[in-house]
């Protein structure tokens, strides 16, 4: 692999039976290799390498050892040539396929075999670095057939960049389609690092024709039977996990019913969350209010329904989190409803234990939509807390966001005090302490998507009296043409 070591022997023999005069061994050193040392030593001259090895006795043979440390991944070919005063040219060659450093793994959580047209479905795949070294970044590219439209509306190639990879450490992705067409669609990942490393998956979903509607009867649909008195015509539904263990995902549908006889208009869906769940993905269309996830929809008809659906990292323990949704029409209508979810420990972790002065100012952040259309909106969550034993004090945050998006509402417990004029730098004002295990209440900022580049990043620096060397966090979000 890059960085490890190889030694070359070459053998320089005289089957005759007259001495050879004046042999000289000589390599031209290929690209990707570097020289160490040999035995005996060479002569060096640039990329040069010689050996003058004197008079060779009949039937003798000479060996050379060299010993190169290769520098980058690919094919090189060594090559030997040998001179004497009696022998014009012998030349010798081999070749070497240096492997990158970075090696790694990926495999399928979640692939569906089956499906109908008009179903969604969901793939889930892991990528592990199985190497002893840290990957700088690990970039996902997923090829899909037409038969396949992801829900945020993102064409194929979708690029996604996971970011760092330590040694050892596993990274998810996951990805949701729409089936729109029959036959057998196909999907292929492809997961590379900056050094060339790669590995492939690929998929073939089988997908059938929905089932027909039934027919109408001749005399129509019956007529709909009024509500109980004081009951609300807009229901709420929410199918979802019941349980999931920390760092898993959970997954929600949210169903909006006019059960009335008549429209209901001007319908806000509004889904708040338990602290335990930080949202991640959601149908496209919401606003961020109050940290709630808002939908409005112009109109139901009587009988008519409409579906989202959120998924949220489990981020620790909790005996009941708790999904809030409310809707609101007009005319003073409103619904509520919730659902709770049991969030277990990491399968296999030792119960949480205090911080230790070994800890650090901890900074997180990640975006609420990802991929996103240029012009629509998305969100960045930004987390900090005091992982020490000690109290930290006059921490110092900065965000940084990337020319291809526009900040456009920030919330916050801390004021800002200076941003750029552009508004791509924010500064907030100090935070005078934060204890040991304190953490700061999440900080959200609203962005638009602008472009024209394909990706939007956010950089978020903080220090402090005991962190003066600034804790850096990234979030990377891709952007799709409306």
């Amino acid at each position: 692999p890059v960085g490890g070591v190889a030694t070359y022997r070459m053998e320089i023999r005289n089957p005759g039976d007259i001495a050879t005069r004046q042999v000289t061994l000589t390599v031209q050193l290929p690209d990707g290799l570097e020289f160490l040392n040999s035995q005996p030593a060479a002569q060096v001259f640039g990329r040069q390498l010689q050996w003058n090895l004197g008079e060779l006795p009949p039937r003798s043979t000479r060996i050379v050892d060299a010993t190169c440390r290769a520098t980058r991944a690919g094919d090189v070919r060594w090559t030997a040539v040998a001179t004497s005063a009696d022998v014009a040219r012998m030349e010798a060659a081999v070749d070497t396929r240096i492997l990158p450093a970075h090696r790694l793994q990926a495999r399928w959580v979640t692939k569906p075999e089956t499906a109908r047209v008009g179903e969604d479905v969901l793939y889930e795949l892991e990528v592990q670095n199985t190497s002893a070294q840290p990957i700088s970044d690990v970039i996902v590219t997923i090829h899909f057939d037409e038969g396949l439209e992801q829900t945020e509306g993102a064409t194929s190639p979708i690029r996604r960049s996971l970011g760092p990879l330590p040694a050892g450490q596993t990274n998810g992705v996951s990805i949701r389609y729409r089936v729109v067409r029959p036959g057998t669609l196909k999907q292929r990942v492809d997961i590379t690092t900056p050094d060339g490393a790669s590995v492939s998956l690929e998929s073939a979903l089988q997908a059938t024709e929905a089932p027909p509607s039934p027919q109408p009867t001749p005399t129509g649909p019956p007529p709909r039977r009024p509500l109980p008195a004081g009951a609300s015509p807009l229901v709420l539904t929410i199918q979802g996990d019941t349980q999931r263990h920390v760092g898993e995902t959970a997954q929600y549908t949210i169903t909006a019913r006019n059960d009335g006889t008549m429209p209901l208009t001007n319908i806000r869906l509004m889904v708040g969350f338990d602290p335990a769940l930080v949202p991640t993905k959601a149908t496209g269309g919401h606003q961020v209010e109050a940290g709630q996830l808002v939908w409005t929809i112009e109109q139901l008809e009587p009988g008519q329904a409409t579906e989202r659906k959120v998924q949220c990292r489990c981020e620790r323990p909790a005996a009941q989190a708790e999904l809030r949704v409310t809707a609101t029409a007009a005319g003073g209508i409103r619904s509520e409803e919730q659902w709770t979810t049991v969030i277990l420990a990491a399968p296999g972790n030792p119960p949480p234990t205090p911080p230790t002065d070994s800890g650090r100012l901890e900074i997180k952040v990640h975006d609420v939509r990802d991929p996103v259309r240029i012009g629509e909106r998305t969100t960045y969550v930004i987390q900090v807390a005091n992982r020490r034993r000690t109290s930290d004090r006059r921490i110092q945050i900065k965000v940084h966001f990337s020319p291809s998006v526009t900040v456009e509402a920030i919330e916050s417990q801390l004021a800002v005090t200076q941003d750029s004029r552009d508004r791509h730098t924010i500064t907030f004002e100090p935070i005078q302490e934060l204890r040991p295990g304190e953490a700061l209440k999440e900080i959200r900022i609203e962005v638009t998507a602008k472009g024209p580049d394909t990706t939007a990043e956010v950089r978020v620096e903080a220090t402090s009296e005991l962190e003066p060397q600034p804790v850096v966090a990234r979030e990377t979000t891709t952007l799709v043409m409306p």
